[in-house]
């Protein structure tokens, strides 16, 4: 049986990003600012907000945490905020999702066996995954 490693792991993300890129390419620039739901995020926000979800994998798996119990979430997701609330244009979205999406496979794509087989925890030090 053939493990699914960081090479597929970094190869399935640039897929899903590629895919999201073709579809933030073909939504007119107009659009951006669009809400389907009062109160909810624009379009342009939703696309920065997939290019930021990954500071919390990044922080977690960068400092090597085992759970998280005492896990500052209050601080991540106000770091993440300021980066999402930034006014972009249309094009500065797409090549941020560009680049930022080469940048995380690359990571991705770095980790080991022994680091993808990790046990992790919840805040309660219970559900290993």
């Amino acid at each position: 049986m053939t493990n699914y490693g960081a090479k597929e792991l970094a190869a399935a993300f640039l897929t899903v990003r590629k895919n999201t890129i073709v579809i933030a390419t073909e939504i007119p620039e107009d659009k951006y600012g669009f809400v389907a739901v009062p109160g909810w995020r624009t379009v342009g926000d939703l696309l920065k907000h997939i290019v930021y979800s990954s500071m919390l994998y990044e922080d977690v798996h960068g400092r090597r945490l085992k759970t998280f119990k005492g896990y500052d979430f209050t601080g991540m997701f106000g770091k993440r905020g300021e980066k999402e609330r930034a006014p972009m244009n249309k094009a500065a979205i797409l090549d941020l999702l560009k680049r930022d999406g080469d940048r995380v496979a690359t990571w991705l794509g770095s980790f080991d066996d022994a680091t993808l087989n990790e046990i992790f925890t919840d805040a309660m030090d219970q559900n290993p995954k």
